[in-house]
């Protein structure tokens, strides 16, 4: 198996993998996903929301901002907590009290 099979990638501190960990409110791991390094968070979205079943909110990090994903969630009636990147056009809203419970899983 390669690298990219098991989810190793360049990074600036060389081979890494990125660990993807949806939970539920009380910060209980719900789906795993490993990526590696170099690869963007966002690319790890769908397969997360699709295995993550029914839920209200998506607390996340800059990673997870595109406008692809706020549409999905808009229309299946979720709210989305993640801050805009620094370089978008437009800034986009989020709820910073919302926000601070990312720290449950950090």
């Amino acid at each position: 198996m390669g690298l990219e099979a098991q989810a190793i990638g360049p990074s600036r501190g060389g081979r890494t993998s990125k660990l993807h960990l949806p939970t539920d409110l009380l910060g209980r791991p719900i789906v795993l996903h490993l990526t590696p390094g170099n690869s963007a968070d966002i690319t790890a979205a769908p397969t997360l929301l699709a295995a993550a079943g029914r839920f209200r909110r998506l607390i996340a990090d800059r990673g997870y901002d595109a406008d692809s994903l706020r549409r999905d969630l808009a229309a299946n009636g979720r709210n989305s907590v993640i801050p805009g990147r620094i370089n978008r056009k437009r800034p986009v809203a989020h709820d910073p009290l919302a926000y601070r419970q990312r720290w449950r899983i950090e």
